[in-house]
């Protein structure tokens, strides 16, 4: 996940330390044969991305892999991934473009031509992609490997997840103040048009579906005017089911949900939880953080993962949870861990 101003602190900081950040030494590394992948943000402007394959039962982790597999890196800033059928899409940020991998991480192609992507879903033969910049959320297609056209949105794109044929994307405004919009739009895959929207809180930052195909947002709030805030909206009714606001100055972010035990798992600081069934009146704590720079968060094949970005400048750890809250184990990543993908 992009944060403008740590990469502009980074910037500095990197210049005035005369700190040299390059691609990771990938010397030592090994075909891994993990099945879960670790994406490594890296630095904004080195292109030192990369990706991981990590084993979940026996810690084992082997980094580099997508340049070790390829003989190049992936690019400038990994934002995201998901897998679609027997590929992996790459969503890569500051390169504005996906690459598009077999499920051993081998080079299929390069989908080029976006603003500043951020995340890909998929419908048919089709994938939108949903951008920083570009005010619109990209139509692909899949067969010719090609952007096909734009669905026009306020501003920044986010989140983006399909369900029962209808897609829903976050719309955060214009992403240097967050302020122009604030909607949850749905939009019809099959004709690429916009259907609906739920007006939420001030600067959303993340969302989730749950079981029961009901919407939960972050939204992070505005000083002075609006609290951060979890909710849980009826896509139907568009109505609100359940909101609890935070204390000013949290900065709740990366939603995941659970599909075992129904809960959704987010950042503030530490690791917090809450059931989807509405008979909780608040999130509770599920890991108290201790010396954590937590980053990143997914729930994968029943454990949790909460990624450790350290100070951004040296490689950062993944740490897995058991759904019961006890830390099963932590294994050194690359550069700025930011999501787990299976």
């Amino acid at each position: 996940m992009i944060k403008l101003h740590i990469y502009i602190g980074i910037l500095f900081l990197t210049i005035s330390c005369k700190k040299e950040i390059g691609p990771q030494n990938v010397a030592k590394d090994k075909i891994g044969k993990g099945e879960i992948l670790v994406l490594n943000e890296g630095n904004f402007g080195f292109g030192n991305a990369s990706v991981s394959k990590l084993n979940p039962e026996t810690g084992e982790i082997a980094n580099n892999q997508y340049r070790l597999i390829n003989g190049v890196g992936i690019g400038d800033v990994l934002q995201s991934a998901k897998q679609y059928k027997d590929k992996y899409y790459f969503v890569v940020n500051n390169s504005g473009k996906v690459v598009v991998t077999d499920t051993n991480l081998v080079l299929d192609h390069e989908i080029t031509g976006f603003n500043s992507p951020r995340h890909i879903e998929f419908f048919g033969d089709k994938a939108f992609v949903t951008d920083l910049k570009q005010g619109a959320i990209y139509v692909v297609d899949l067969l010719s490997k090609s952007i096909l056209s734009e669905i026009k949105t306020m501003g920044w794109t986010e989140d983006i997840y399909c369900l029962d044929s209808t897609l829903y994307v976050l719309d955060r405004g214009d992403y240097l103040t967050n302020s122009d919009s604030n909607y949850i739009y749905s939009i019809d895959p099959r004709n690429d048009i916009k259907l609906d929207s739920i007006k939420v809180g001030v600067n959303p930052n993340s969302i989730q579906l749950d079981a029961d195909g009901h919407l939960w947002v972050l939204t992070s709030g505005a000083s002075g005017s609006d609290f951060p805030a979890i909710s849980q909206y009826n896509v139907s009714s568009k109505t609100l089911l359940f909101q609890y606001n935070f204390i000013s100055g949290s900065n709740p972010t990366n939603l995941s949900f659970c599909s075992q035990n129904k809960r959704i798992y987010f950042l503030n600081n530490s690791i917090f939880s809450i059931h989807t069934n509405g008979l909780e009146s608040a999130p509770t704590i599920f890991y108290q953080k201790q010396s954590e720079n937590f980053y990143g968060l997914d729930v994968v094949q029943q454990k949790l993962y909460a990624t450790n970005a350290k100070n951004y400048i040296q490689t950062g750890d993944v740490n897995i949870f058991t759904l019961s809250g006890e830390k099963s184990n932590t294994v050194s990543s690359g550069l700025i861990p930011s999501m787990i993908i299976k």
